[in-house]
């Protein structure tokens, strides 16, 4: 009896193992298959972008302008019969040159003893026109006059001397090698005394005079009217040049008078500031 018990539960376990047995061999079934997809649109393509404007790129030049129409001539006078043509446009006449040394002669030297005579009497007038005084003539007897006493100084050593007449220049030099016989040296010498003028003081002659300046009062003096000039050389000892000698060289210029009158003002009137 118990053995027919246990071959009744093995025949029920076997039964029950290949149930079970069968249902996990048993092959799943497959899940459904999901719906295609729609097909996606692709966006419609973008309009190609303009070409970069590049910096510094010159602009097109604007378009050329059309000509203005042709004025019509003016009514000619001459054809009408009715007026004499106009007369032409008449233009400034240029002032006048300043006269050459001598006059206006063909001797430039006008009886002084400068080789650059001419040159003396531009630079003259220049800084008289820097004064606003008039330019000077030359005067060959001024000349003469002062190259006979250039011609006195020079022997005695080229001094500083003044001969006693009113408006008289000196200028002297001595030196190694000997000096030329030019004069324009002493006419810039003599304007730059102008450093030391004033001409906003009322007391002008008193207290200009001591400061040096009479050389080159005379040379601008307004109310002058000509001048002429003269030099003259002479040999120097001089033992510690080659030779044991050096040169000296004497310029003299006299102004008409009057020049440099002793009053205030006169030096007023006729020293004037530059322009």
């Amino acid at each position: 009896m118990r053995q027919t018990s246990l071959i009744l539960v093995a025949l029920l376990g076997a039964t029950l193992w290949a149930t079970a047995a069968g249902q996990f061999n048993s092959p799943r079934p497959r899940p459904p298959r999901p719906p295609p997809r729609p097909p996606t649109l692709k966006p419609p393509p973008r309009p190609p972008r303009p070409p970069p404007v590049l910096r510094g790129s010159p602009r097109p030049p604007p378009p050329p302008r059309s000509p203005p129409p042709p004025r019509p001539p003016p009514p000619s006078n001459i054809a009408r019969g009715t007026d004499a043509p106009p007369p032409p446009a008449q233009r400034a006449s240029p002032p006048p040159p300043i006269p050459a040394a001598g006059g206006g002669g063909s001797d430039l030297l006008g009886g002084g003893g400068c080789p650059d005579a001419q040159a003396v009497f531009d630079a003259t007038n220049m800084y008289r026109g820097w004064h606003q005084a008039p330019p000077l003539t030359w005067s060959p007897s001024l000349a003469a006059a002062a190259q006979a006493y250039a011609e006195v100084l020079a022997p005695k050593g080229c001094p500083l001397i003044h001969a006693g007449v009113g408006g008289e220049n000196l200028f002297t030099t001595t030196q190694y090698p000997k000096p030329d016989s030019t004069c324009l040296r002493a006419i810039t010498a003599w304007y730059s005394e102008e450093a030391y003028y004033d001409y906003t003081v009322t007391n002008a002659f008193q207290y200009n005079w001591p400061r040096g300046v009479g050389h080159f009062t005379a040379m601008v003096w307004k109310s002058g009217r000509s001048f002429g000039c003269g030099v003259a050389r002479a040999d120097v000892p001089m033992s510690s040049m080659p030779g044991g000698f050096a040169g000296c060289k004497i310029v003299v210029c006299r102004y008409s008078l009057p020049v440099n009158i002793a009053d205030n003002n006169a030096f007023k009137q006729n020293v004037l500031p530059k322009v």
